[in-house]
Order: C-alpha cells, then structure tokens, then sequence
C-alpha cells in the first residue's frame, strides 16, 4: 500500500500553492484547489494519527456548495471528482478505510454532488427568472417614471384626504411653485375654492367607488395670485381588492385658449355696443352663400361682369341684424 509522508504532503501544498497561482478566476482551478485543499487535510490527520474517516464530512460540504457556487460547464464534473479525490485518499492512505465503507462513502458523495448539481442549477434557474422578471419590473418602473415627469401635461397622485404625493414638473410650472413646495401642499391649496366646491361631490363618489373619473375645466391658483386654467381629469387608482387607494389628476393647461376666448368675447361685444348705439343705420349681413355662389359660378368673361349672374346671387344674401337707426 501506498503511504503518504510528510514530502507527500509538502507536494501536494506545492500544487495548492501553485493552483493559487494560476487561474485565480478561473472557476475549475477553484475546483482543484479545493479538492488539493482536503488532500491536505486528510494527509496532515493522518501524519498526526486522526482517523481518515473524520474528514470525509469536508467531501460531503464540497460536494454540497462546488456544484451550487461553479458555473453549469464546471460543475457538472464535481460529482466526479470529488468522491475520486476522496476514494484515493481513502484506500491509498497510511489508514486505509476498509473497500466496503470507503465504496459507500464514495455512492453517498457521489449522490450529494449529484443532489447539489441539480438543486443547484434549480435554484440558479428559478434565481435568473425572478431577476429577469424584476429587471423587466424594474424597466417599466423606470419608463414610467420618465414618461410621469417629463410629461408636457400636468400629473399628480393624492391620497384620499387630498394631499399631493407625487407630482412631475408640469403640474408644478402650471401654479409656478418648485416640487418641494408642491409635495409638501393640498390640492386644496392649489385649486380655486368655487371649483373645489363644484368638484367636492363628484370626489366624494370617486372615493366611495360610485364613479371612477370625472374631468372638469378648473381654475388653479398660482404662486404669485394669478389663476391659470387647466382641463383637469381625475381618476382613481385602486387597491388589490379594487378599493380607491389614490386619485390621479390629469391636467391640461388651456389658459392661453381661454384668456383668447375671453378676448374674442369682449371684442365681440364691443362690436356688438358699437352696432346698437350707432347714430347711423347699419345692416350685418351674412354673405357666405354669397361667396360659394360668386365661387362656383364663371362670373368674368373677357374681362366684364354678368350683370344677369350678380342678379340672381343677389338674393343669397342674408340680413342678420340692423342697428335701432335703422
């Protein structure tokens, strides 16, 4: 038989010195180093009379985490390896294990690194699922993020009282405050009051779950007093078991289309005082059909009117309203 000496084991130190050396981040050289490293182990107990047999628990952990730890190519050869370090050792060493607990030993590593291997790339597979399952969580979180605080239209999330959880830069430009200021306020504070009114029963159903969204033209108060109009839609955003648990505004700023409404408005009614009071008589005509009538008729030949065609067109035209001088 074959019996380890102390050079045996200077030899194989030799040859875990020199797997440390090489190929430090090559996984099957962390293989050999291991199984180097219980060598040793097994020959320095039996230079001190332990018993061979007390170190085969070492086999059984390598056995157990080399196949877990490696990568898929490497570890597929820890089943094999292992127990035939083990068994070299076993039956070759100055204390020899007897063939038939040695060979039982061997089956049982044999299969603990088969049960690692295939736990293992188990657990690793369902870990990659769920990391790719969070990653792509993890993506869609993030476009949506962006696409919530890059909007041109305002966004807010509220709580059920009313308080501003979250709101995007829009929102905050529209009442001309910083974000941190607007995270730390009310809807209430923001909203004009007669519309907080207007509004406050058609939240009352959202939160009770009687309706879901409702949209509103309302006026928003500034930081600097000034109210800006916005085309607001709110909606809830409900629990796991469908009860609101947030409201979400949606605003669209409108008050540049307003205020040129109320231009339009005042400018039409100063027309209309200018008609009325007028010391002369004055007719407002509506000539459209006058025009589709004079455009799809060829009124000029050589350069002259047909009075005959003017005739007939004449009577498109239509007197809307005449003045009280009139």
């Amino acid at each position: 038989q074959w019996r380890w000496s102390i050079f045996g084991i200077l030899v194989v130190l030799a040859g875990l010195a020199g797997a440390g050396l090489l190929g430090r981040r090559d996984p099957m050289w962390a293989l050999i180093r291991g199984s180097l490293l219980l060598a040793t182990l097994l020959l320095i107990s039996e230079e001190t009379g332990g018993a061979a047999s007390g170190f085969a628990v070492w086999y059984g952990v390598i056995a157990l985490v080399y196949p877990i730890t490696l990568p898929r190519r490497y570890a597929v050869v820890v089943p094999f390896v292992v127990p035939a370090v083990f068994v070299t050792v076993a039956l070759l060493g100055g204390r020899p294990l007897p063939a038939a607990q040695a060979a039982t030993w061997t089956a049982m590593l044999l299969a603990a690194s088969i049960f690692a291997l295939v736990a293992g790339r188990s657990a690793i597979f369902m870990r990659d699922q769920v990391d790719r399952v969070q990653s792509r969580l993890r993506e869609a979180e993030g476009v949506l993020d962006a696409a919530f605080a890059t909007a041109q239209t305002g966004m807010a999330v509220l709580d059920l009282g009313g308080r501003i959880i979250e709101a995007n830069q829009a929102l905050c430009d529209l009442v001309g405050a910083p974000r941190s200021s607007v995270l730390t306020s009310s809807w209430v504070r923001i909203v004009h009051p007669d519309d907080l009114r207007k509004q406050a029963s058609k939240i009352e159903q959202m939160i009770k779950g009687d309706i879901w969204s409702f949209q509103a033209e309302t006026r928003f108060r500034s930081r600097d007093g000034r109210l800006q109009w916005g085309m607001l839609g709110m909606s809830t955003i409900a629990d796991d078991v469908g009860r609101p648990k947030y409201l979400f505004a949606h605003v669209m700023n409108i008050t540049d289309r307003v205020r040129t409404e109320r231009r339009l408005k005042e400018s039409e009614l100063h027309f209309r005082t200018l008609f009325d009071l007028a010391p002369v008589p004055v007719w407002e005509m509506d000539l459209t059909r006058l025009v589709d009538e004079l455009g799809s008729r060829a009124l000029v030949i050589e350069g002259r009117v047909l009075p005959d065609l003017l005739d007939e067109v004449a009577g498109s035209v239509r007197v809307v309203a005449v003045n009280e001088s009139a």
